[in-house]
């Protein structure tokens, strides 16, 4: 099986803290996992411990170089199956020959070009000749391009190809078909076309809930604003005229995904946070129907005459709010309210509510007193505004 992203183990060694470093951070920003060694030999000692899909070895290095450290991880069966590329900042020629002779796949100089970086490696991983320009890897934003003319599709490959990964296909047809399988970050999509157009396979995307949420940029050699306008309409989010202008295209495309995966934070952080209310919101509910149920057991613990009444009232009223046929929220409403309907008790001296004997008129005027004292303990309970 492909292994993908964090799954995919590399290790750079560079005797310069800053070049490991920086190597590290550009591959992981694709998802990789890179450890690092700053000698030959603490590379040996990691390769004797550890496996490893790839391993990045600076030439230049004091004591043993890169070189000498692949011939002895050959010789000694270390990494067999393990592709090694050379970091140098040698770039004469007959480099590469030299390198690739010492049993090096390929070679990259410093300094580091990003996008040469990544697809040296990503070509290494996948078993191609490590100069030969290829796609990176799936965490680069993706392009799609549609249109039926070659020389455009060429055109539009070779402005975006060094910064994206890019796909070109040539009718809306086969567009649709090819979004069955894949899911771009963008696409961009010429509006006059045989067969199915611009517009229509436009229209088709917005309708789907699987792509509608994919930036469309449209374009044409017709410089229409009645085109321009449907496109809009339709739900493009910009609009390019050809001859396709380098830079202009290229910025608008990288604005277009940097817009658009903000947009998708910040749709994902107003998830997370609605979940994470939703979450407490429950939780609290769960705490105060815990609280209730503790109030009601304690005012009855303090009536030893009626000890359970309570939660009977709560059961009968809930039992008649459904014999009425209200709401499961009103029952609930309900089965709460009557639970805590004696709370006033609390501030009724324990010596008249358990008194043995009748009791006086005044006696019973203070026990009068608990729907009072009740309805002012409970006044300000959000958690049942009409309690």
């Amino acid at each position: 099986m492909e292994k993908k992203g964090a799954n995919i183990r590399i290790l750079a060694v560079d005797d310069n803290i800053v070049s490991a470093g920086y190597l590290r951070k550009i591959l992981e920003s694709i998802g990789m996992t890179v450890e690092c060694a700053y000698d030959g030999y603490e590379a040996i000692e990691m390769v004797e411990k550890n496996s490893y899909d790839l391993v990045l070895l600076d030439h230049i290095m004091p004591g043993l170089d890169g070189i000498s450290t692949l011939r002895y991880i050959r010789e000694h069966g270390l990494c067999l199956n393990t592709p090694m590329i050379a970091v140098t900042g040698n770039d004469a020629e007959g480099s590469r020959e030299n390198y690739i002779n010492a049993g090096f796949v390929g070679y990259v100089v410093k300094p580091f070009d990003n996008n040469t970086l990544i697809k040296t490696v990503v070509n290494t991983l996948a078993g191609k000749p490590a100069a030969e320009a290829e796609k990176p890897l799936e965490n680069i934003p993706h392009v799609l391009i549609v249109d039926d003319d070659m020389i455009s599709l060429h055109v539009a490959e070779k402005i975006l190809g060094d910064q994206f990964n890019i796909d070109c296909i040539p009718t809306g047809v086969e567009a649709l078909n090819y979004l069955k399988e894949h899911t771009p970050d963008i696409i961009l999509l010429d509006i006059y076309m045989p067969d199915l157009d611009g517009f229509a396979v436009l229209e088709q995307l917005k309708a789907d809930k699987r792509y509608k949420d994919i930036p469309v940029v449209c374009f044409t050699s017709d410089n229409d604003r009645d085109s321009e306008l449907k496109c809009f309409r339709l739900g493009a989010v910009e609009f390019i005229v050809k001859p396709f202008i380098a830079e202009i295209m290229r910025h608008r495309v990288t604005r277009i995904l940097e817009l658009n995966r903000l947009q998708n934070n910040l749709r994902q952080e107003v998830d997370k946070q609605t979940t994470e209310l939703e979450q407490r919101t429950v939780q609290l509910q769960k705490l105060t129907k815990q609280a209730m149920q503790t109030l009601a057991g304690t005012i009855d613990a303090k009536d030893k005459y009626t000890n359970g009444h309570s939660v009977r009232v709560a059961r009968y009223s809930r039992a008649i709010a459904r014999k009425l046929n209200m709401s499961e929220k009103e029952q609930e409403d309900i089965y709460y309210m009557a639970l805590l309907h004696d709370i006033g008790k609390i501030g009724v001296p324990d010596d008249i509510i358990n008194k043995p004997s009748s009791l006086t008129n005044q006696e019973y005027d203070v026990i009068k007193t608990h729907p009072v004292i009740g309805a002012e303990i409970l006044k300000n309970m959000s958690a049942l505004p009409h309690i």
